[in-house]
């Protein structure tokens, strides 16, 4: 194949011309390159209200997908686009890689990945306060461009449900031939069975925080085992009994808050996800999982954060307050919370916390006239708020 490069001070406007015999696979590929390198030096149109701004690709850290579209982040503000995110796919350069369903990230702007086998990988970017996550089914490498230059993959696969599951029957599998070396006590298929149930209630129970099938869960496998353990004194009725009087004592301590379902709501459970919110008024319920959400809303008043079991961080410095006061009310209970609110607010920090903390990280200026209450309580899980 050959290269030639002609020079006409003539031309008004670069040309690339390519002739081929037939277009191949290969032909293909070079114009697609082409195409996506000029995008790379080529301003494009951004909005924000009724305002268009003109930036450069590699101003973008990562698009996403909102409940109004698309939006862009740069290292300190939210855009938005009319293109789809399947669109922008095509369009952006090799450095840019679809990191999930709702999720296109700038790999040349990626400054840490922090891996989980269990869960989501976290990604933060230079010179930014801004994460987001990547995709727990698969990624490989941070981006074409990474991958030439350094020659290296990064797997991170499996769901944390499959692993769990997997590691469970492996050393089931394991505990059946040793039981029969008659080096562990035999057990019934039937024990076996009711196990791996009571197994996946008490992991049920953890997930939506039920005292009664954490603590029943737990004394069925002690009936079950009641020889074994050594403890026939105490099965069947008094571990059941004890059971139904710790449920009934735990569930009076840490009583379910009945949701306030807001206009703009948003429930993860298990997973991993990353999002935008534009309302008023914003709800967003985490369990068991890891979550990164973006206020970016012009009137907002009020958020109710409910995280347990999970890692929830809300970003408000693209939040905007007319009114001047807002509240943002924290259940918290088994996790981590992570606040990021402008340092210029002024912010008022009233948590009640059993077990657990609240701190605060930075320097709260309170300059303006912005005033943020951050409310609620946190049981046996952090709280932060940091100011930037």
């Amino acid at each position: 194949m050959k290269i030639r490069i002609e020079l006409d001070e003539k031309l008004k406007e670069d040309e690339v011309l390519i002739r081929t015999s037939r277009l191949t696979d290969e032909i293909a590929e070079i114009q697609k390159t082409i195409v996506q390198t000029v995008n790379n030096f080529q301003k494009f149109t951004f909005y924000k209200g009724t305002t268009e701004y003109f930036l450069e690709l590699r101003d973008i850290l990562f698009f996403e997908t909102d409940e109004e579209g698309i939006c862009a982040h740069t290292v300190d503000d939210i855009y938005q686009t009319k293109y789809k995110l399947y669109e922008w796919e095509d369009m952006l350069p090799g450095f840019f890689m679809r990191v999930s369903k709702s999720t296109i990230l700038n790999t040349d702007r990626v400054y840490s990945l922090t891996r989980n086998l269990t869960a989501s990988s976290l990604v933060t970017f230079a010179g930014s306060h801004k994460q987001v996550y990547v995709s727990r089914n698969l990624l490989q490498g941070t981006g074409k461009q990474n991958q030439r230059k350094e020659g290296s993959r990064m797997n991170i696969s499996k769901k944390s449900g499959k692993i769990f599951w997997g590691i469970f029957f492996l050393l089931a599998a394991v505990y059946v031939i040793v039981s029969q070396l008659g080096i562990l006590p035999k057990v019934s298929v039937f024990t076996v069975i009711f196990t791996v149930f009571c197994i996946w209630l008490l992991v049920n129970g953890i997930r939506n925080i039920s005292f009664w099938q954490i603590l029943f869960s737990i004394a069925i496998v002690c009936i079950l085992y009641a020889e074994p353990l050594g403890i026939t004194a105490l099965t069947p009725w008094p571990v059941l009994g004890a059971a139904a009087l710790g449920s009934i004592g735990l569930s009076m301590i840490f009583p379910k808050k009945k949701k306030r379902i807001w206009k703009h709501a948003n429930i993860n459970v298990g997973g991993s996800s990353t999002g935008e919110y534009n309302g008023e008024r914003v709800e967003c319920e985490n369990s068991f999982g890891e979550s990164i959400k973006y206020i970016n809303s012009e009137n907002f008043c009020y958020a109710n954060l409910d995280n347990s079991f999970g890692s929830l961080t809300v970003y408000f410095d693209n939040a905007m307050i007319p009114s001047g006061k807002a509240t943002v009310n924290v259940d918290n209970s088994f996790g981590e919370v992570s606040l990021y609110v402008p340092k210029i607010w002024k912010v008022q920090v009233r948590m009640d916390h059993s077990f657990g903390s609240v701190e605060e990280k930075g320097r709260c200026e309170g300059s303006s006239d912005i005033s943020l209450d951050i409310i609620g309580d946190t049981d046996f899980g952090t709280v932060n708020v940091y100011y930037i």
